[in-house]
């Protein structure tokens, strides 16, 4: 029978672009970048497509199987692909693998053991990989909750490193998933487990008000200050979550016909909604079943409190209002790329909307707008010096849109001008040049040796001329460039506007032309506005749920799955496939 090859010696790591090869000097060793075709146990990348026959488990049909290898495929299995945990308790599946190996013997225990060895080995790849990428570390912190059927509350918090790797990718992987407790405390562990203290940029954090963040972002933050460059005296450092922003601002609106919402519930919801966007598609519905007048049977009079009109007239102003704000959330949370620049000028956007509907001469639209709106002002107010550079790093906006935006904003306190905002990316642009110069300077000072391996000194890199190190020194000085490439660039016409425009992509292309400011618009657009997207961001009543397959494999198990998912989407294993035409349930 033809199945897909490495389904025991290929485990994923993270994607090997980003993978650095380093022996004795502390770079990343690149062994397990490819699967080993001597049957190792090293943690393999896969070639996308690539399908082979893994006859090569068995020379023939009397061969034993390699248990070690067959039980190092079912642990990569797990570890990587979208499959429950506890797998091996599944009969069917089970039952699948003594047809196929008859001498291997399945147990949770043992499994569990292949799966923190898998993790471990992978995990060591992803440290290395973060501390040798050379650059800052953009982290965020999410809380998940699971409510069970008695009533039970558990709360898991989820650490994310985000960055953009050297194809200009924009990457999330999960440095720690676990029970919440002692948030600050966790947080601070994991990054020093990962000996990120001195890479970490800015913290993401979501859930703010429930866990009292805004303390625990402080114990973390005056942690860093002691022990690391923040920028900007860690002015950047806290980033609040955009949608948990959008989710307490469509529940002010929601709240403002919080009776009437329960007066529809009662006539044809049928179940309670926890994202935002569904609960107003089901105003709309509402409405809708309204004007069909299907509310206004006398049986339906009779046994329920139908809205009245006037009712319904503010029913459809929340719902109007909440829709303008989803209109533009898609545009931030539902893309492909969810880079940071994306962020201020899709919420200026809603801002210019809710500022019209706050001037209506109807007192309850009025209200709802303002209402609205503070919560909006409030949330650019507190992340606007984040977003505007991260803007400014979009060539189709620069300076020339912060200089624009800027009198959208002259009757807010606190908002930075464009020239303040002009002159903290000329200082952290500063700090970038300077780390540049040193990296250039330790690589340059390494290859200028001689023969012996000693040093060369200034007089012997110029040998012909007398004076040789005044000299060296004039063409130090005299040779830099007039103009520094964040002039360039920001000199340089903005990109026509384009919705479709991939800034990724366009970074990618550039970058040789602005060395110092594509590091800078690397590390600022793989910044975190949100802690979520996709259908994610719409949770707004209660924190998203965790994966209850995976909360339920145990601590270990439950950390080792959901790091190791996120490093990289796993081994190209048809799987599915062949167990779904054994009729066995694997999810």
């Amino acid at each position: 029978m033809k199945r897909h090859r490495d389904i025991s010696a290929s485990a994923s790591a993270p994607a090997a672009d980003d993978a650095q090869k380093v022996d004795g000097d502390g770079s990343c060793h690149g062994e397990f970048e490819k699967g080993s075709d001597e049957g190792d146990d090293s943690v393999g990348f896969e070639d996308e497509g690539d399908v082979e026959d893994i006859s090569d488990l068995e020379d023939d049909e009397n061969t034993a199987i390699d248990i070690e290898r067959a039980r190092r495929g079912i642990a990569n299995f797990i570890c990587f692909e979208d499959v429950t945990p506890n797998l091996v308790k599944n009969d069917d599946f089970r039952n699948l693998m003594t047809e196929y190996f008859p001498s291997l013997t399945l147990d949770s225990e043992t499994t569990k053991n292949d799966c923190l060895k898998v993790f471990e080995e992978a995990k060591s790849i992803t440290k290395c990989t973060l501390n040798h990428m050379g650059r800052m570390i953009p982290l965020s912190v999410d809380v998940l909750t699971y409510l069970n059927s008695r009533g039970s509350r558990y709360d898991f918090v989820c650490l994310a490193a985000h960055f953009i790797d050297d194809s200009w990718n924009l990457k999330k992987w999960i440095l720690s998933f676990q029970r919440l407790d002692f948030i600050d405390a966790a947080i601070l562990k994991s990054i020093d487990d990962w000996n990120l203290e001195d890479k970490v940029y800015t913290l993401t954090s979501g859930n703010i008000n429930e866990f009292a963040f805004d303390e625990i972002i402080e114990s973390i933050k005056s942690q860093f200050k002691e022990k690391n460059r923040l920028p900007l005296d860690s002015r950047l450092f806290s980033v609040s979550c955009c949608a948990e922003m959008f989710g307490l601002m469509a529940q002010d609106a929601f709240e403002e016909i919080s009776t009437i919402i329960s007066k529809l519930k009662m006539l044809h919801w049928s179940w309670p909604e926890s994202m935002w966007h569904i609960t107003n598609s089901k105003l709309k519905n509402s409405l809708h079943m309204e004007t069909l007048r299907e509310f206004n049977s006398e049986d339906m009079r009779r046994d329920c409190d139908v809205p009245s009109a006037d009712e319904c007239d503010k029913v459809r102003i929340v719902y109007r209002l909440v829709d303008n704000a989803y209109n533009v959330a898609k545009q931030v949370f539902e893309t492909k790329h969810p880079t940071a620049n994306k962020f201020l000028y899709n919420l200026q956007e809603l801002r210019a909307k809710l500022i019209l509907e706050a001037t209506s001469s109807v007192s309850f639209t009025n209200s709802v707008a303002k209402k609205m709106l503070q919560r909006l002002e409030k949330y650019i107010k507190e992340t606007f010096l984040v977003l505007a550079i991260a803007s400014v790093m979009d060539p189709r906006c620069k300076m020339q849109y912060m200089e624009y935006i800027s009198t959208k904003f002259e009757d807010i306190d606190g908002i930075f001008e464009s020239g303040a905002v002009l002159e903290a990316i000329q200082s952290i642009y500063a700090d970038y040049v300077i780390r540049g110069t040193k990296t250039d300077n330790s690589e340059g000072t390494s290859n200028l040796k001689t023969e012996e391996g000693n040093p060369r000194n200034d007089k012997e890199q110029f040998p012909n001329f007398p004076g040789g190190q005044e000299y060296s020194e004039y063409v130090l000085v005299n040779n830099k460039p007039k103009k520094s490439d964040l002039d360039s660039y920001l000199e340089d016409p903005v990109v026509p506007w384009d919705e479709n425009f991939n800034v990724l992509r366009w970074w990618k292309s550039e970058a040789p032309k602005y060395p110092n400011v594509s590091k800078m618009a690397r590390d600022f657009l793989a910044i975190p506005i949100s802690v979520a997207t996709s259908n994610d961001a719409y949770y707004y009543m209660e924190n998203r749920p965790p994966d209850l397959r995976v909360i339920t494999s145990g601590a270990e198990m439950m950390n080792a799955v959901m790091c190791c998912r996120s490093w990289n989407p796993g081994p190209k294993i048809d799987f599915e496939l062949f167990f779904l035409a054994a009729g066995v349930n694997i999810l």
